[in-house]
This record gives structure tokens, sequence and C-alpha cells, in this order.
């Protein structure tokens, strides 16, 4: 097969610059009825076109789900898609926060126990030394901690 040929394939083509209608079947985003080239409704979003610039296109997959205005999405961008990974993303933070907390709880709890063991520290040493009263001075001793 020769290069007159070959079938000429325009989104192949490194050549044909981006904004050319040869190279991508131009429709309005969504509209009922338009196409790219698949016979089926194109998807309505529009999606990064990557790199750099601020660049952005009408997605290359055909439409799937139809919504009450007649706009075809495909499964990626369906309202009902985008929902459930929203969903998905704020559970996963839901979960990373509840860790954190914990966490920080914990820590809280450490720091308190390690802030009265000086008050502790001089009861025990009090009652060890024959104190009158260990057990007024025991009690004191947690009194003074949840203060």
């Amino acid at each position: 097969m020769t290069l007159a040929e070959k079938p000429f394939k325009p989104h192949l083509d490194p050549w044909t610059p981006h904004w050319s209608t040869e190279r991508v079947c131009l429709t309005i985003p969504g509209m009922p009825g338009a196409t790219r080239g698949y016979g089926k409704p194109a998807c309505r979003a529009s999606v990064h076109g990557g790199g750099r610039h601020v660049t952005f296109h009408q997605c290359c997959q055909p439409g799937k789900i139809q919504d009450a205005g007649g706009f075809w999405w495909c499964g990626t961008h369906s309202p009902e898609a985008e929902q459930r990974r929203r969903d998905k993303a704020r559970a996963k933070w839901a979960a990373t926060q509840a860790g954190w907390d914990a966490r920080d709880k914990a820590d809280a709890d450490r720091r308190s126990k390690l802030a009265n063991a000086d008050r502790y520290e001089a009861a025990l040493r009090q009652i060890a030394g024959g104190h009158n009263d260990p057990r007024s001075l025991a009690l004191a001793a947690l009194e003074s901690q949840s203060q």
C-alpha cells in the first residue's frame, strides 16, 4: 500500500493544528443529536486539555446517559457519577480527619498525664515518707489534676 492509498486519519496527523475542523469533529457540546463521528451523541462535558496552558475541549467519549434537558453524558462525566466520586472522596476525607482527631485526643491525654506526673510524684514521696493521712493526700492530688 502506497502513501497515497492510505486512508487519511486527521486525529493521528501531528501537523494538523488542534483547532482545525479536520482534526476534530466540532459539535455544540452535548446538544441533542450532536455526534463526534461515532454515530452517537457526544458527551456534554468540557475537559482540561492538559499541559501548562489552560485549554478545554469537549469530552471525546460518546454519550450514554441522557438527562432531563436532553443533554448526553458519558459514564465518567454524568452528574450521578461525579456525585458518587465526590461522596467517596468526602467519606475518605472524613475518615482521615477522624484518625487525626483520635490521634490528637490521645496526644492530649498523654500530655495531661505527663503534666500531672510531678504532683503525683510529690504525693507519693510524702506517703512513702510517712504522711499521717495518705488517703486525703492522694485525693487532693487527684482533684488538683481535674482542675
